[in-house]
């Protein structure tokens, strides 16, 4: 794929991003990085990334790298969880149940509870 030096410059910004926050992140914490001289450069590149499809703008403030722009930036895609998909399309949101022992646990008595602040 050939890319801008512009888009270059930006994609490696978004790298060290993507290793603080992950495939979603804010816009303002990418373009805050640009001189403000080299502004419309970096902008073209932005929207050269987003044209080639390697970044998905969410709304003005948010956008998210796409499994193209991972393999853009050298990062592996994570591969989808089959079972929750299945089950996603099947049931509709998957409720993950969190696991609490709720066995009957032995009462400690007042004695036991003084022999520990004393002994």
């Amino acid at each position: 794929m050939d890319l801008t030096p512009g888009e270059k410059a930006v994609l490696a910004q978004i790298r060290v991003l993507y290793k603080e926050a992950g495939r979603d992140q804010q816009t303002k914490a990418l373009t805050m990085q640009w001189p403000q001289t080299h502004y419309e450069t970096y902008a073209a590149g932005y929207a050269g990334l987003v044209e080639k499809q390697l970044l998905q703008g969410l709304d003005a403030q948010r956008f998210r790298i796409t499994d193209r722009g991972l393999s853009a930036l050298g990062i592996p895609v994570p591969a989808p969880v089959p079972q929750l998909q299945a089950a996603r399309r099947e049931k509709g949101p998957v409720v993950l149940e969190v696991y609490r022992d709720l066995s009957p646990k032995p009462r400690r008595t007042v004695l036991s509870r003084l022999k520990g602040l004393f002994g």
